[in-house]
């Protein structure tokens, strides 16, 4: 029984540093404005996701790269689209996601509030951050 935990675990281990990996590549491609090369690097790995909080991580990349290109109002239609799942972090990452959206719109007022309110959540006790999120670059 032992052993199959362990080997449990390390699948779990791999699972997240491949995230991590997918994560990091996608970020360089964007940081070297690869943009489509990024953009399907997101699509084929949030179909091959094994769960929809990391499919919504993903969906929230997109929506980075689309405010980066200026694609304002298509960003935003990702961003509404995500559903948070009830998941604190989520709702976290995606406020930030508006507030960078809102800041690149000259909306000052929502940029602020949508910033502030991630900032709440996470700071909150109750924000569960995902040892694999922990992990990646800031």
């Amino acid at each position: 029984m032992k052993t199959l935990l362990l080997i449990v675990m390390g699948f779990l281990s791999v699972e997240a540093i491949g995230q991590q990996s997918v994560f990091l590549k996608i970020d360089s491609l964007v940081s070297d404005e690869h943009y489509d090369e990024a953009r399907t690097l997101i699509n084929r790995s949030a179909k091959a996701s094994p769960d929809n909080k990391t499919a919504a991580l993903f969906a929230n990349k997109t929506a980075e790269i689309l405010i980066t290109q200026g694609k304002l109002d298509e960003a935003e239609g990702v961003l509404k689209e995500i559903s948070s799942q009830g998941d604190r972090f989520l709702e976290a990452v995606i406020q930030t996601n508006l507030g960078f959206l809102y800041l690149n719109k000259a909306r000052n007022d929502l940029a602020l509030e949508n910033l502030q309110q991630a900032l709440n959540k996470f700071r909150s006790p109750e924000t569960r951050i995902p040892e694999s999120a922990a992990a990646w670059p800031t």
